[in-house]
């Protein structure tokens, strides 16, 4: 199921395109059609922070935003795979290797950064996902970086290739490219010079996406950027009314509002004295939640965890609890479940009697 908040119609299309060119290659298959590949260049690594205080993400490790971005990336193939017998891969290339030098990320960053989000698709169990770098698909380097030293020498062989083996002059008339261009004047760090670093980019992605379609003629390619849908679909990572400034995973932060819905942005714009940086179980930044009395419980300390796809969890915080159903504030409850339901209790005791039920439900 794609993630809700999406129009049913939207998906709908994406899904009925995606099904319409799978078919277009199923006369390659004499037996049983094999899973579609599905391209798409994503999850780079965290956008670099700009100044001292000013940084976009909450930090250099993914975090809720991209959770549910795998989730809706893995639910859209499961959407493809309830209709079409062969199933569909959505395959991840992470571009680091493309445009880390250009933007002075750090290679340690960056490999941290793909590792952590391999482990975070394998712990949740999304089958419809694969991962790899353009090095590898396609045979510039012999496989997958598995250490950080092997990962250096790799993106240096790639960036070689593609500035010197393969074709980067973008033209100016292609509507991909300017939509492209326009995302870049909003979402590149700050420059000096500002124009290069923006060619730069262009230049280095054009040699990118040849290098692809080279390699992987027959995938379909998807986008997370605005485009015209000429040789790639664009998709939303996230529910339009949570993102509607298209914000990536790794150019913001998810927020948690004071109404309980979610809303994806830029975290250098917001006020830490009205919301506040919930970490994970392994103490790393995950989302922003709003200081307010709806997730503020008068004696408990519980964590509120958004679901894919829909709905929250409600579970005291490691360390804390469990603690009484009858001490639930269940105005609380009520105003949560409307926002976000189905609304989850885990970690709570209670005693198994009717009145206890008849009382909270007054």
């Amino acid at each position: 199921m794609p993630y809700a908040g999406k129009p049913l119609s939207d998906i709908e299309t994406k899904v009925s395109q995606i099904v319409f060119l799978i078919a277009a290659y199923r006369h390659r298959s004499a037996t049983a059609p094999p899973p579609s590949p599905i391209a798409s260049p994503t999850f780079p690594f965290k956008a670099p922070a700009e100044g001292r205080n000013k940084r976009k993400t909450l930090g250099p490790l993914p975090d809720k935003a991209e959770e549910i971005a795998l989730q809706t990336l893995n639910g859209f193939a499961d959407s493809i795979a309830e209709i079409y017998e062969g199933g569909a891969t959505v395959v991840l290339v992470s571009d680091a290797s493309v445009y880390g030098d250009i933007l002075n990320i750090a290679d340690s960053d960056a490999f941290a950064y793909h590792q952590e989000l391999q482990k975070l698709a394998a712990s949740l169990g999304l089958r419809h996902l694969e991962f790899t770098r353009p090095g590898a698909l396609a045979g510039i380097v012999p496989q997958e970086a598995q250490t950080l030293e092997e990962y250096s020498d790799f993106v240096t062989k790639t960036r070689n290739h593609l500035d010197h083996s393969v074709s980067h002059v973008p033209s100016a008339e292609d509507d991909n490219r300017q939509a492209t261009s326009r995302h870049y004047d909003t979402a590149l760090p700050e420059s000096n010079n500002p124009t290069a670093l923006k060619n730069a980019m262009l230049q280095r992605g054009k040699a990118y996406f040849t290098l692809l379609a080279s390699v992987v003629p027959s995938a379909i390619r998807l986008s997370i950027h605005e485009s015209n849908n000429v040789g790639k679909i664009t998709v939303d990572l996230f529910p339009p009314a949570s993102n509607p400034d298209f914000i990536t995973p790794w150019h913001g932060a998810l927020t948690l509002l004071p109404n309980a819905s979610l809303r994806v942005v830029d975290a250098s714009t917001v006020d830490l004295t009205e919301f506040e940086v919930v970490n994970n179980a392994a103490g790393h930044p995950w989302l922003l939640r709003a200081k307010c009395d709806l997730f503020n419980w008068p004696g408990m300390e519980v964590d509120f965890e958004p679901l894919f796809p829909c709905g929250m969890q409600v579970c005291p915080k490691e360390g804390h609890g469990p603690f009484k159903f009858e001490d639930v504030d269940m105005k609380r409850v009520r105003r949560l479940a409307l926002s976000s339901a189905p609304l989850l209790l885990r970690g709570f005791t209670m005693e198994i009697e009717k009145e206890v039920f008849r009382e909270k439900a007054r």
